[in-house]
């Protein structure tokens, strides 16, 4: 081994990361942080240096250190200006809702941005008052720092959507929104999306309709809270979320479609882009949809040009550039299961595939169910320190459940296309989708009851959080090694 072998921009990006990531969960002193970022790596130095490697040690652990604390202290620095915003005295605003309205028990909350200048804030309002997506509202109240919330997780989803204040209970009332080429774009995102419900509400039941709503467009506002739990409790919320999982999984069949229909892999790339790009547009540029979608464009960009040793490091460079541009995207749990999740599927999707080759299951569901397991397994720790809980018969209901995934997007989506022309169009398929679904739901509905399903995990430890990692790390390296050899 000698220094060429060494990837130093990458190591660069991986220590920055290390940084933020170690400063998100503490708040130091600078001399506390100066101490682990250069002092530790020096220490275990002169332990080794004489064994191994002597010159790359000295850079490696130069590099870790400075990296690091690079990492960290941008994340202070960009947190302290956060802090030092003084509390706001009472303004009149005027501003349009960017996020669907949360309803909460006395009120519903909504992020909001400035029309002046862009400001973004959370807006907390009567629930009697109705708002919608993309409506122009005028409001007067205290704006308050987002450092003044007590509740650390809702403070950290504010800092990743770069809120800058918050608005309780305002005197608000609709404006006209004004009349120019952005207000345009997002009217006819709207008229999209009521359109889509409409089409979908018109095709299912409730319940269904609510279901495949979340999973087409975002957003789980309109699934009642009873089966948003039991869908945690049974391990299987992922497939309803706007994930880098689900749009990878979602590109992925479209790829494999198409080259069924006798496109080349290349050609097919390319028509995937353009569909998630038009994806993007009709459902307004989401920061999580778009995150998502990076991520699966990394994926399909690998796997056009065949390099897929470089697959892990196009990843790592891709979260590196959204943390400079937002170091608190870290707290945002999108974003995680997101660069976790294509991780995952990078690294053990073949492994799992390998395994259930054996079973001589249908390529396709076997492919799918490779990358849910791959997923799910870099997503643990994420979920059990974000909800405190994971779900012991995960693996049982995915099996169960993962595989109708291609059937649901794919008619989902032709039904959606088939009301565009014409509602009554929708009947020459939405009776799959009401069977489907209605399956689905049982099969959450009956592992539900299962006693012991849900393995509670209170105040995870960052220690834990980082030996689940470096253990994952080892086996994942032994598998790929195993598998090269075997090549």
């Amino acid at each position: 081994m000698d220094e060429e072998n060494f990837d130093w921009s990458l190591l660069v990006a991986l220590f920055f990361i290390s940084g933020v990531i170690f400063a998100s969960f503490f708040e130091l002193e600078k001399w506390e942080l100066f101490l682990i970022a250069f002092l530790v790596p020096f220490f275990v130095f002169f332990i080794v240096e004489k064994i191994i490697f002597k010159k790359i040690l000295i850079s490696f652990f130069f590099l870790f250190g400075l990296c690091f604390f690079i990492g960290a202290g941008f994340f202070y620095f960009n947190l302290e200006k956060i802090k030092n915003l003084d509390v706001f005295a009472e303004e009149k605003l005027a501003v349009f809702v960017i996020s669907e309205p949360s309803p909460k028990e006395r009120f519903q909350s909504f992020l909001a941005k400035s029309l002046k200048n862009g400001n973004k804030f959370s807006v907390n309002v009567s629930n009697s008052f109705y708002i919608q997506e993309y409506d122009c509202l005028e409001i007067k109240g205290k704006i308050k720092n987002i450092d003044s919330i007590d509740d650390d997780g809702y403070r950290h989803y504010l800092l990743s959507r770069e809120v800058k204040g918050t608005i309780y209970l305002p005197e608000t009332k609709k404006i006209n929104c004004p009349q120019n080429l952005e207000m345009s774009f997002y009217k006819k995102i709207i008229g999209f999306k009521n359109k889509t419900k409409e089409i979908i509400n018109f095709s299912l039941p409730k319940i269904k309709a609510d279901f495949l709503s979340a999973l087409i467009l975002g957003g789980r506002n309109t699934i009642p809270k009873e089966w948003n739990d039991r869908l945690n409790r049974t391990g299987v919320s992922h497939i309803l979320a706007i994930s880098g999982m689900h749009i990878t999984i979602w590109a992925f069949l479209i790829v494999e479609i198409l080259i069924l229909l006798g496109f080349w892999r290349g050609q097919a790339f390319y028509i995937v882009i353009l569909f998630l790009a038009i994806y993007l547009i009709l459902i307004g540029f989401p920061a999580s949809a778009v995150r998502a979608a990076i991520m699966a464009v990394i994926f399909l960009t690998v796997q056009k040009i065949g390099y897929a040793t470089q697959s892990d490091r196009l990843v790592i460079m891709a979260a590196f550039f959204m943390i400079l541009f937002n170091p608190f995207v870290i707290y945002d749990i999108g974003f995680q299961l997101s660069a976790m999740a294509i991780l995952g599927i990078i690294y053990l999707s073949q492994f799992f595939n390998d395994l259930l080759e054996k079973i001589k299951m249908p390529r396709i569901i076997s492919e799918v169910l490779a990358m849910t397991f791959a997923a799910q397994i870099f997503v643990v720790p994420i979920l059990a320190y974000n909800f405190g809980q994971i779900s012991v018969i995960s693996p049982i209901t995915n099996i169960l459940i993962a595989p109708l995934f291609p059937f649901i997007l794919i008619t989902g989506s032709a039904l959606i296309i088939l009301g565009f022309f014409h509602l009554e169009l929708t009947f020459f398929v939405n009776w799959f989708l009401i069977l489907v679904f209605g399956y689905f739901l049982e099969v959450v509905r009956y592992f539900d009851k299962v006693p012991f399903a849900i393995a509670e995990i209170k105040n995870l430890s960052f220690v834990v959080f980082v030996i689940y990692y470096l253990f994952l790390s080892l086996i994942t390296w032994f598998i790929i090694k195993k598998r090269k050899f075997q090549i």
